[in-house]
Parts: structure tokens; C-alpha cells; sequence
């Protein structure tokens, strides 16, 4: 578990761990990296398009295999489709769906 105040970095330093999983670079210290697997955010803070997305593509990760978890809706009143963050422990049926349907190694909340 990495625990950290708001702007202390901890966001970059997820999205590095999030690069090396999702392509098998080497860690810091040298080790050996691991078979790439897939990686699931779920960003409370952060915009995915604005934030999150470049960081990823500054730092090569393989954004094939980074997953956001969003939950998606319909509204019942207006039949609009919503997007919206997802929950805990909500959402914990659908995490553990996309979790095994994207060979996911990795979660970062």
C-alpha cells in the first residue's frame, strides 16, 4: 500500500509503477522486470485526459494495458449517458469483472 498527502508525488510515482507493469521495464534498483500485465486505475484526483494520460505517455507505458475504471450509466429521467467515478465497496462485483477480463496485475486507487 503507498499512502500519501495530495501533491507530494505520489500520483507519478503510481504512474511509474503503472509503466513498468504494463511493459516489463526493469525497476529502479535494476530488477528484473515483470511479464507485462495489465494495470487498473481508478483516480479520484486526477483528470484521465489532461493528467493522467500524458504522464503515461511521457513515461512509455504500454497504454493498451492500462485500464480507467469508470462506471457507466444511464440516467433514468433523461436517458443521458453518464460516466462517473466508481465507488467503494460499490462496485466491488464489477472491479472484480474487469479485473479478471484484462489480466489485470495491478490496481491503483
Amino acid at each position: 500500500m503507498l499512502d500519501g498527502d495530495p501533491g507530494l508525488g505520489t500520483s507519478c510515482l503510481t504512474l511509474d509503477l503503472a509503466t513498468r507493469v504494463s511493459t516489463g521495464k526493469r525497476w529502479p534498483d535494476d530488477a528484473q522486470g515483470c511479464d507485462p500485465v495489465g494495470v487498473l486505475l481508478l483516480s479520484a484526483e486526477d483528470g484521465l485526459a489532461d493528467t493522467i494520460r500524458p504522464r503515461l505517455d511521457a513515461a512509455s507505458a504500454d497504454v493498451d494495458r492500462v485500464y480507467a475504471f469508470t462506471v457507466r450509466e444511464v440516467d433514468p429521467r433523461t436517458g443521458a449517458r453518464l460516466e462517473r467515478l466508481a465507488t467503494l465497496p460499490g462496485e466491488t462485483t464489477r472491479l472484480a469483472r474487469a479485473i479478471t477480463a484484462r489480466d489485470v496485475g495491478l490496481w491503483i486507487r
